[in-house]
């Protein structure tokens, strides 16, 4: 059975980056590695998308309906993608999962609501947290205009950072912080360290 590593943070905190990073690092030990993300690009998902984009999908969504098309993209993504990729490779690395829809969705359901939720899905081997100033990922967002979301305000960033810690402590899932407001590389040793003890003895660091 395979390793679960999912990356959090706030938009604008590196996430992408760093599950390239990592998954590049791991296959340099001849590590099998497969990489996801969600909201993921299956008709549910790419609704999602443009819907935190910003942009009106061809099926509209409401947002009391949110929390639950956020569900059924994430049970099909685990059911397709995520069980199969752990039964096949040694990691799975996934660009957000269950604390995004805490941090996220916790406008609609309470947050103790959207936890008891996601029980049903896998629990991460780690969640490594991306720790970012809002400030920071704001300035990184603007320099991205191909990509900018409903969450992307100074404040509601900052409100997101807040919130994430206490989301991964309800979960009670095993995570790391990491500093995030570094050059890549730098964050990227970083993460490493996190990662190091998953290994398991045939895959020597």
């Amino acid at each position: 059975m395979g390793r679960l590593v999912v990356f959090e943070g706030i938009d604008g905190s590196g996430k992408s980056t760093q599950v390239g990073l990592l998954a590049a690092r791991l296959r340099a030990l001849q590590a099998t590695v497969e990489t996801t993300e969600e909201p993921t690009r299956s008709g549910i998902g790419e609704a999602l998308r443009l819907h935190f984009e910003g942009v009106e999908a061809a099926i509209p969504v409401h947002p009391a309906a949110l929390p639950y098309l956020v569900l059924a993209d994430r049970a099909a993504h685990v059911e397709d993608v995520v069980i199969p990729a752990l039964a096949s490779a040694d990691f799975v690395v996934c660009d957000r999962y269950t604390p995004s829809f805490v941090v996220y969705q916790r406008r609609t359901l309470p947050v103790e609501t959207l936890a008891e939720l996601s029980r049903r899905f896998p629990v991460p081997d780690l969640v490594v947290l991306l720790d970012v100033p809002a400030e920071v990922a704001a300035a990184r967002i603007a320099d991205r205009a191909w990509c900018r979301s409903t969450f992307d305000s100074v404040e509601t960033l900052a409100m997101n950072r807040e919130v994430y810690p206490a989301a991964l402590r309800l979960l009670g899932y095993a995570h790391a912080i990491v500093r995030a407001d570094l050059d890549a590389g730098a964050v990227g040793e970083a993460v490493w360290e996190a990662v190091l003890p998953l290994l398991d003895e045939g895959v020597e660091p």
